[in-house]
């Protein structure tokens, strides 16, 4: 762009401003921003450049949001592709009025643009700082929470590898990240949960080709982020077969044994409380958890404590 030439927005309009003459011509009926511009990392490696590009015609009319790569967007024709006869150029008041439309565009977008990292693949990657991170279809957990300016872009067939959204939205969450990275650790001290996480992230990816059902137990005590950490791992197993049951010990037999029936693709999060010694209904109470367990038992051989 040159200094004796601006680009500006007037009454919804594009418009070229010259300093020297001090005067205005209208480049186009509309304005336009890049949103986003988003960088496709591919597995060999290699990368494409896409914009996100919103607009709005001079009568207000909302333009649906496209998805340019950098060759289309620097194309004369793109806008018409995308939004039809209502968006008009300025060819004949303009010289080169489709070289000066990316220009002014991009002029137009200096405040609004955020930039994402989309890679062709789940699993662990590393970032522009050289930390790795781990990948999901709408985010990243890295080493200080959730990044959602990292995501994966998967095959329609794998593309249920999601973060739950209200772990998403949890102002808390960069611990709670912390803690859960740190279970990874495959030491003495901590053999269990950081073997069940590998083992989560191994059975999400065979999955797609030999279906297998797991369970998974989390025990812990209180303020032990164990509803937290099952959240984590039931990630790896995608969002299709969510679902959260909260029973207490107080429920029926019955509806216990269906719980423990339906139990496929699982993680469990049980509280380790200690119920009274003096209660009556202890020994009730034991009975139903042994039962309940023993039945859930029965169809894994899994069973991890924290």
């Amino acid at each position: 762009m040159s200094d004796k030439i601006s680009y500006q927005t007037e009454n919804g309009c594009f418009v070229i401003h010259h300093s020297e003459s001090n005067t205005e011509i209208q480049l186009c009926n509309f304005t336009a921003k890049i949103i986003k511009e988003e960088k496709l990392i591919h597995e060999d490696g290699t990368s494409e450049v896409f914009v996100h590009i919103d607009g709005k015609t001079k009568d207000g009319i909302i333009l649906n949001r496209v998805r340019l790569s950098m060759a289309e967007f620097d194309k004369p024709s793109w806008f018409r592709k995308s939004w039809g006869s209502v968006v008009q150029l300025n060819q004949h008041g303009v010289k080169n009025a489709s070289t000066h439309l990316p220009l002014a565009i991009r002029a137009n977008s200096l405040d609004s643009i955020c930039y994402e990292s989309v890679y062709g693949k789940t699993g662990l990657v590393f970032d522009k700082q050289n930390s790795p991170i781990f990948l999901f279809n709408n985010g990243a957990v890295t080493s200080t929470g959730v990044d959602p300016n990292y995501r994966a872009s998967l095959p329609d067939e794998i593309n249920f590898y999601s973060l739950e959204e209200n772990v998403l939205s949890k102002a808390d969450l960069n611990s709670e990240i912390k803690e859960v990275l740190g279970l990874l650790d495959l030491s003495d001290k901590n053999p269990y949960i950081g073997t069940l996480l590998c083992l989560a992230a191994f059975r999400a990816d065979i999955s797609i080709w030999l279906p297998v059902d797991f369970w998974f137990f989390l025990i812990g005590g209180k303020k032990s982020s164990t509803n937290k950490i099952a959240k984590v791992i039931q990630s790896f197993f995608g969002s299709f077969q969510k679902e959260s049951v909260l029973l207490p010990w107080a429920s029926s037999p019955t509806k216990l044994d269906d719980l423990a029936k339906a139990a496929t693709n699982t993680v469990f999060t049980v509280s380790n409380f200690e119920y009274p010694s003096d209660s009556k209904r202890l020994p009730e109470y034991i009975k139903k958890a042994n039962d309940f367990f023993l039945k859930i038992h029965s169809r894994t051989s899994r069973l991890c404590h924290r």
